[in-house]
């Protein structure tokens, strides 16, 4: 029997043109921003010639952390189908949804950008149960969200990090709910709470097609909530986000919390995680998991030390599997083994160190007390302007 739906074109359309441009007010000002972490690092030519969240995505995309999210679980792991999302997939949807809406509202579309591109890359192997593994092995909390903020502040660009603005670590260490509630704190930026939004939706329509195509729910399957927002991923995403954008407009800041569409998003939203996420049966990636904890541990219980928990948060689905597989063909797993996987050339860097990965570190951030500024250019200067102050000196 056909699931009549709501989505309407014109009123989407009608709704677009309406709202267009209802929230430049509240776009997020770059002056304003408080910088970097290091007034210079080796990209510091561009510091005086790029938009810093331009800049910030162009650091993201070239980073190794971000060139491993496409082997690395979206909803269903190792997947064959080319079709089936890979978490870079979703990033991919996430930034291309979001910038759609932040256009429309008028808001910072490259800080949208920064913020939706590099949002999901510090997830470990298989996706959410690596965080619930590795959290159990090092007795201390790994969430995805805080993650990312750390491998792009410690790891990356051995060990000096990415030196990213402070508004797009933010952003990546607040768009996770995991199943949550999505009402949020006023003072958050709009840019960063479009982020959360976008991700939302992008992964609960794509996974809902990804599942159904591998088989976990029947190709016939169709839960109203979701086909009543519309035919197919395209007209259920143009129906959602058209209600955020609307109700974003007639309440001056990014929200999406009520009407007919929330409440079909919201019941979706619940029955994925219940009926899909918490159902998928992650045993066989758990113990292969937890026996490369085990090995990598031990390989590295003497100098030179290395912590396995943020060593393996590192590896693909990819590396995980094949170490288990040379395991199971009797071969003897070395440093040198490890040193063959996606993170292998990583290894040197993360000799000897101790990392706090569950701590975001963004404290440096904070405004400077009065008797902090005395290395602060004069005049009151905002940390951007500092920052092309201090590319005017080096030039």
């Amino acid at each position: 029997m056909a699931i009549e739906t709501i989505y309407d074109e014109e009123t989407i359309s009608n709704t677009l043109d309406r709202c267009y441009g209802a929230l430049k007010q509240n776009a997020f000002n770059p002056k304003e921003s408080r910088g970097r972490r290091r007034k210079l690092d080796r990209d510091r030519i561009l510091f005086c010639h790029m938009d810093p969240y331009q800049l910030d995505t162009w650091k993201i995309k070239n980073s190794k952390m971000h060139r491993r999210t496409k082997h690395k679980t979206q909803v269903i792991p190792l997947a064959k189908n080319a079709h089936i999302r890979t978490r870079l997939d979703h990033e991919d949807e996430v930034a291309e949804n979001a910038k759609l809406m932040a256009t429309v509202l008028g808001l910072n579309t490259t800080l949208v950008e920064s913020t939706a591109t590099g949002h999901d890359d510090g997830h470990t192997p298989f996706g959410h149960i690596g965080e619930v593994v590795l959290t159990q092995l090092g007795g201390k909390n790994l969430r995805h969200e805080k993650h990312g903020v750390f491998v792009a502040q410690h790891i990356e660009r051995k060990g000096k990090g990415l030196n990213l603005t402070y508004e797009t670590l933010l952003g990546i260490a607040s768009h996770s709910r995991n199943g949550g509630s999505l009402r949020q704190e006023e003072s958050m930026l709009d840019e960063i709470a479009l982020v959360m939004y976008a991700d939302k939706l992008s992964y609960l329509f794509s996974d809902y097609n990804d599942v159904k195509r591998h088989g976990l729910l029947p190709d016939n399957f169709r839960y109203r909530s979701i086909e009543e927002l519309g035919r197919n991923q395209t007209e259920r995403c143009q129906t959602v986000m058209a209600a955020i954008i609307d109700e974003s407009a007639r309440k001056g800041r990014v929200v999406f919390s009520e009407g007919e569409v929330y409440e079909r998003f919201e019941d979706a939203r619940q029955f994925m995680w219940k009926n899909v996420y918490e159902m998928i049966d992650w045993n066989l990636h758990k113990k292969q998991l937890q026996d490369t904890y085990q090995i990598v541990k031990k390989i590295y219980s003497e100098e030179p030390k290395v912590d396995p928990v943020v060593f393996m948060s590192l590896m693909t689905d990819r590396d995980v599997t094949e170490l288990m597989q040379r395991r199971e063909n009797l071969e003897c797993i070395t440093e040198n083994t490890l040193r063959q996987t996606s993170a292998g050339e990583i290894l040197p860097s993360m000799y000897n160190k101790t990392y706090n990965y569950w701590d975001l570190d963004l404290d440096w951030a904070k405004e400077p007390k009065e008797k902090d500024k005395t290395d602060m250019p004069p005049g009151g200067m905002t940390y951007a302007e500092a920052h092309a102050a201090v590319c005017v000196r080096a030039a």
